[in-house]
């Protein structure tokens, strides 16, 4: 699906707009394959990419840890580059 985004660009939507609907586009598709919403829980790039100020400026990386026999939990540890520096924003735990 990342073809999607741009193909709704060169029709005329703004890049910003076509990421939406890129996204919007790759949620549906994902929930339909999981059988809709029903007992399904996602984290989606808006829990993990935005920075306080709302800007997706951030990169991510996202994982599981669980204790045997217990649920898992995911956070998200978020950083963005500077040069050859990676600055580390925060670990957010999303589930």
């Amino acid at each position: 699906m990342g073809g999607h985004g741009g193909r709704l660009h060169t029709a005329g939507l703004t890049i910003a707009e076509a990421r939406e609907e890129q996204r919007k586009t790759q949620r549906n598709a994902r929930h339909s394959a999981l059988g809709g919403f029903h007992g399904v829980t996602v984290i989606n790039p808006a829990d993990y990419m935005a920075d306080f100020d709302g800007a997706w400026e951030l990169e991510s990386t996202t994982f599981g840890a669980h204790e045997l026999e217990r649920n898992w939990r995911f956070s998200t540890q978020r950083y963005w580059r500077n040069g050859n520096a990676i600055c580390l924003r925060g670990v957010t735990q999303q589930l």
